[in-house]
């Protein structure tokens, strides 16, 4: 089992924030509010990594996101793996996709057609992914559509998607967990 807890945080905007808690490919758990302080959003991050026996988190550290990671970071258990992502930051791949965010969405979007990724039931998240487009820009590169573009055609952040697609990413290099829970050493 890969069992990862994923977060797109808002801050104190109109955004919301999206905690999800995936386990082999199912969400399993999520938490989505408006306005979130740092320090409530670390403690959300960390309670549903204790309560899924999650050993890898992935964040959005853009923006809001760095001080959270910073401090989820400093107050995390050993064993459990901190995933920062960068969305504008460089791609595995640099001769096809633009930024790591392009990289990401496309993987989500390839792992979810061939079946190897639940989507929920959720029509937020469903329209936010569907919505998001890509082109190939003038250096040849696969690329996504800015946030705020897609914010504004659909009236909001498009937060659960890019919490999701962040899960998908974050299970590529997570490891299988083999405790009953990443905060207790001694469930082999």
């Amino acid at each position: 089992r890969k069992i990862v807890v994923s977060c797109d945080p808002a801050g104190m905007g109109d955004d919301e924030q999206v905690i999800y808690g995936v386990v082999s490919g199912r969400v399993i758990k999520q938490d989505v509010k408006p306005q979130c302080k740092a320090t409530e959003t670390s403690s959300l991050i960390l309670q549903m990594v204790r309560a899924l026996g999650a050993n890898h988190i992935v964040m959005d550290c853009d923006g809001m996101g760095q001080p959270i990671a910073d401090f989820v970071h400093d107050i995390m258990p050993q064993g459990i793996v901190l995933q920062e992502v960068h969305s504008n930051g460089r791609p595995d791949d640099e001769n096809q996709f633009q930024n790591a965010k392009a990289e990401m969405w496309f993987y989500a979007k390839e792992e979810a057609q061939a079946g190897r990724e639940q989507i929920p039931n959720d029509e937020y998240l469903r329209q936010e992914l569907q919505e998001m487009k890509y082109f190939i820009n003038t250096r040849g590169k696969i690329q996504t559509e800015s946030k705020d573009d897609l914010k504004e055609r659909i009236g909001r952040s498009p937060g659960r998607a890019d919490a999701w697609v962040l899960n998908v990413w974050g299970r590529r290099r997570s490891a299988v967990v083999r405790k009953n829970n990443s905060w207790d050493d001694s469930h082999e």
